[in-house]
């Protein structure tokens, strides 16, 4: 066992100094020891000539290094029919591949009887993510928890005495299981021109026989199986040494299986053995310098359960995955990042029948708050990940590692040769941090970078850029947060966005710029630097020495939360909407609740769209207005009479619930179809998936001692007014669909 080793960062004045209010914080990455990354045994080619391909840093695509997004869907906790509208919202929101566990005892019930139709069809939605481009990560057990009944295993098999072992009945079990999941899948594999990049083995796998691992994969190849990537859970023992998974971590900051979702934890900062391996099991599964560090269980949210509860806060997600970013990662993939419903009768019994997972992508579609926070890092890694991949992690010298020290800044650098990018962490779950004012001073082979004095408000995670490169200028560091960078319409782009409480400045090396125009920004010319002081949002134009040009854009940071990227025929486009987006490849789909006006800017300013449209400085308005529609929902107290069909104006019509009491049921025919539980938010429940087929009653259970995590004013006002639903309101969600031609302006 051995403990993953960083750059050593040695301080050259002091880690610290206190300027009155002022402190200075300094890291020293002067001193880079070359990494030869040894590639792993995992390599695979598609018909068209694509390869992907892994080694002990970071994954490859075509040779280059390649930083995917990966998020959990499950589609048999889905309906079939919104499987592809979710996937367009998935793409939209950043992610590459499609993870999703296949959970056997969703497919045979009972022994020999197996389904994989309607919301248990694997292949169809294989297929589907292949339509929409996206890679596909299956999760095929056998045991897999997922808050699955007996953890996705059969009763009969969670009954053997020789589970999840190599005991000849048990892998007898498993041999058939994996050869009819395995028929499910054949043809498509990467290597046959299809989406299956992945196949996770096992899950969790703790304890045992260090062998099982590898007894599994001799099965699934056996069955058809033939993923470029093999995977287990990091806190999973095999046998390492012969590289026949890749290990992948993961780490919640709210965890639904600990009382009140959990306390302060130290996944802030930037540690280096997450799952969360030295804090939760208490020691290393394997050699972490021998493979990347990946993540399939980033939690953007987690589950609750009838005893814990809480409410995710975003910008605490968003701090958590830069964090991993901070440390090294170079996969990120969530669980969840689409919620959804349990199957029915195989929820654990301390799970609801609700799996929204407060996910980025809710039970109903919805997105939820965190996923305008992620779309920022989302648009970062795009753009950047080829270039963070390699790049080594430098510590400073007396790193903060006590999760309850509000009082210093948290802060390391992943850099390669003079580029860096420097991590800055001043948030915690559970803890309120103190805004913090600083220097920070980075030495790196070529001299030392030293920033203006900055304040990081508590609450906030910032990447701040050293010695950018950018279309041939060098940006020495800027105090705003880069998210994009992309060629459209024949020209360079780089974008940025604000840091709440941070005054933006990009001061270039002098030496690589020939000429600046900033209307409105102040330009400063001083030792050897060129800074740009913009007073707020707004556009410069840079042409450096050897006469390449550069469109620098600043957005504020509500604009980075509604940005999205998408692509249109005449080049990239960030595109600002509040609307959630769709990607539908030639066509782009906006919906919101309640409000029939849409508005969206897009960036590079193009008249490619219908309807009215100004600019506005750099950006190109569009407006559009679509008719009001009738919900046509009757609500008599707790029964909701619904429609037949949705009016043709919506794509759904949601009923926000505002109660009291424990949990909420929604119930048909005498059957809970799926529930919420109460921490202090109204529910928003979507009830296309459910028409024509009779009225909903939904019933206020009672608080319970037990329940723990939701805030007190909440608590106090659930036991004071018992189980009662104070209003239901009907809230339609519009809908307009745009298609981008190639005129533009």
């Amino acid at each position: 066992m051995k403990k993953a080793t960083y750059l050593t960062a040695v301080i050259f004045t002091g880690w610290m100094q206190t300027y009155g209010q002022v402190r200075t914080y300094e890291l020293d990455a002067s001193r880079q020891t070359p990494v030869k990354p040894a590639p792993l045994p995992m390599k695979g080619e598609s018909p068209a000539g694509k390869t992907l391909s892994v080694n002990s840093r970071w994954f490859e695509m075509n040779g280059k290094p390649w930083f995917p997004i990966m998020g959990e869907f499950h589609f048999s906790r889905y309906p079939e029919k919104y499987w592809n509208e979710t996937l367009q919202k998935m793409k939209a929101a950043g992610i590459s591949i499609v993870s999703t566990y296949v959970l056997w005892n969703g497919h045979e019930q009972p022994m020999g009887t197996w389904d994989w139709s309607g919301n248990r069809d694997l292949r169809r939605f294989i297929g589907l993510c292949a339509e929409n481009g996206l890679y596909v990560w299956l999760r095929i057990g056998p045991y897999c928890n997922a808050e699955q009944l007996y953890g996705g295993l059969p009763e009969w098999v969670y009954r053997m005495k020789g589970r999840r072992r190599n005991d000849p009945a048990y892998l007898a079990a498993v041999r058939r299981y994996y050869t009819v999941a395995g028929a499910q899948c054949k043809g498509l594999f990467f290597a046959d021109g299809g989406p299956v990049i992945g196949v996770q083995l096992e899950n969790e796998y703790a304890s045992g026989d260090r062998s099982h691992i590898g007894t599994l994969k001799k099965l699934a190849l056996d069955a058809g199986f033939r993923p470029v990537y093999f995977s287990v859970t990091a806190n999973t023992v095999f046998n390492d040494d012969r590289f026949e998974a890749i290990p992948l971590q993961g780490a919640y900051p709210y965890r639904g299986w600990e009382h009140a979702g959990g306390k302060a934890t130290k996944d802030f900062l930037y540690a280096n053995d997450q799952w969360i391996m030295t804090d939760a099991f208490s020691k290393m599964y394997y050699d972490v310098d021998k493979y990347p560090k990946g993540m399939c269980e980033q939690g953007a949210g987690s589950q609750m359960t009838w005893e814990n509860r809480f409410v995710v806060a975003p910008a605490v997600v968003e701090a958590h995955v830069q964090n991993q970013l901070g440390r090294g990662v170079n996969l990120m993939g969530y669980y969840m990042f689409v919620g959804g419903t349990q199957m029915p009768g195989l929820r654990t019994p301390d799970c609801p029948e609700s799996y929204d997972f407060q996910a980025p992508i809710g039970e109903f579609g919805l997105s939820a708050p965190t996923l305008g926070c992620l779309r920022l890092l989302h648009h970062f890694i795009r753009d950047f990940g080829e270039a963070l991949a390699p790049m080594q992690v430098v510590e400073p010298e007396n790193p903060v590692r006590n999760e309850l020290d509000t009082s210093r800044l948290r802060y390391v650098a992943r850099v390669s040769g003079n580029e860096a990018f420097l991590f800055l962490c001043n948030t915690q779950v559970r803890v309120d941090m103190p805004d913090k004012h600083v220097k920070l001073r980075v030495k790196l082979p070529d001299g030392i970078v030293e920033f203006p004095e900055l304040t990081v408000r508590g609450g906030t995670a910032p990447v701040l850029p050293i010695n950018l490169s950018a279309n041939g200028t060098t940006i020495r560091y800027a105090t705003a947060q880069p998210i994009a960078r992309f060629h459209s319409a024949g020209q360079f782009h780089l974008v940025f966005t604000e840091i709440p409480g941070m005054t933006p400045e990009f001061a270039f090396d002098g030496r690589s710029v020939k000429e600046v125009k900033a209307d409105g920004w102040v330009i400063v010319r001083e030792n050897g630097l060129i800074r740009l002081r913009p007073a707020g949002p707004g556009k410069a134009s840079v042409t450096a020495a050897d006469g390449r040009k550069m469109n620098l854009l600043l957005v504020s940071r509500s604009d980075a939360e509604n940005s999205w990227r998408l692509k249109a025929s005449d080049g990239e486009k960030l595109v600002l909407t509040s609307a959630q987006v769709l990607d539908k490849g030639k066509e782009w789909e906006l919906r919101q609740l309640q409000d029939t006006a849409f508005d969206l800017r897009i960036y590079p300013a193009s008249n490619i769209l219908p309807g009215n449209s100004v600019a506005v400085g750099p950006w190109r308005r569009y407006s559009w207005h679509v008719p009001a529609c009738p919900a046509g929902i009757v609500a008599d107290g707790p029964v909701v009479a619904l429609p037949a069909t949705l009016p043709g104006g919506l794509r759904d019509i949601f009923l926000e619930i505002a109660y009291t009491g424990g949990h909420l049921n929604a119930v048909r025919d005498g059957k809970v179809l799926t529930d919420n539980l109460y921490n202090g938010r109204p529910w928003m429940f979507g009830v296309s998936r459910y028409l024509g087929g009779g009225a909903i009653t939904f019933r206020a259970m009672p608080w319970t001692a037990d329940i723990s995590g939701v805030d007190a004013d909440a608590a106090e006002k659930a036991k004071r007014l018992g189980p009662a639903i104070q209003s239901i309101r009907t809230i339609p969600q519009y809908f307009l669909t745009l298609q981008p031609t190639s005129k533009s302006k």
